[in-house]
């Protein structure tokens, strides 16, 4: 199995195309995510168990961290093979220490983990922007012409995997960034809109938190209290009435390519 979270898509095809080729089944987390149940998980210690998910801020997204807390406990000396894939714009920093720790706390050893590069999706900040489409259409080749690789190394259980891209000065990036980022540029509040909704209602149904929802064309889209910022909406709508700030965001590019939103 592989579990995933996925915001604009990225992480989903690449978790999507994995489970393919190790003729297993990828399962999106996002039903999980709003509930404060145990997880029904359970894993014995001779399969194989991934995980994928996007890097945020140069560490994990919000609700993922709080997914893995919920983990069941594993038995001593019983930790199924974990693996993991992140996808990034960029780099990780040291995105992949701190999924080790969560998974350590539960009883789980990271075996193996990768970076894979995908199109860029976070335009929130000044000097942030999509990519060009050459650019975009460059690091999805290059990030799926890797997962036969992959496949292969995790068929064969291998350990002590570490192919990541983590950066310059990763733990400045994973530390005090990204505190700065959880704590001021993650909010609902940050939205606004420009009075161009159609009420389609896209941006309703790809959020993963269930966070949005469009009383009316008129009023627009509203945004609750569970956002992780995974910016779903603002890539999803066709009028571009989603805006962020603090970079204002009309003239920025979208990513949809791996967004559904039936």
């Amino acid at each position: 199995m592989i579990y995933y979270f996925s915001g604009t898509g990225n992480t989903r095809r690449l978790a999507t195309l994995l489970a393919r080729q190790l003729d297993t089944e990828a399962i999106d987390i996002r039903q999980w995510l709003l509930s404060v149940e145990p997880l029904p998980l359970s894993f014995a210690a001779d399969t194989s168990v991934g995980f994928a998910f996007p890097v945020y801020g140069w560490g994990l997204p919000l609700a993922v961290e709080a997914f893995l807390k919920r983990l069941p406990d594993c038995a001593e000396g019983a930790s199924p093979h974990v693996f993991a894939l992140l996808s990034c714009g960029d780099d990780i920093g040291h995105t992949h220490h701190q999924l080790r720790r969560l998974l350590a706390a539960k009883g789980y050893r990271l075996a193996a983990v990768w970076s894979l590069q995908m199109p860029n999706t976070y335009i929130a900040l000044p000097f942030f922007n999509t990519d060009a489409e050459e650019v975009a259409r460059k690091k999805i080749e290059t990030s799926e012409r890797a997962l036969p690789r992959i496949a292969r190394q995790v068929i064969e259980r291998q350990t002590g995997v570490v192919e990541v891209v983590e950066g310059g000065m990763p733990g400045l990036k994973s530390g005090m960034i990204r505190r700065f980022f959880n704590r001021f540029l993650i909010s609902p509040r940050l939205f606004h809109t420009d009075h161009r909704c159609i009420a389609c209602h896209r941006c309703v149904r790809v959020c993963p938190l269930h966070n949005v929802s469009v009383p009316d064309a008129q009023r627009g889209p509203q945004w609750g209290n569970t956002c992780t910022f995974c910016l779903a909406c603002y890539h999803v709508c066709p009028e571009h009435n989603i805006l962020v700030r603090p970079s204002g965001t009309l003239a920025k590019g979208r990513s949809a390519r791996f967004l559904s939103s039936k």
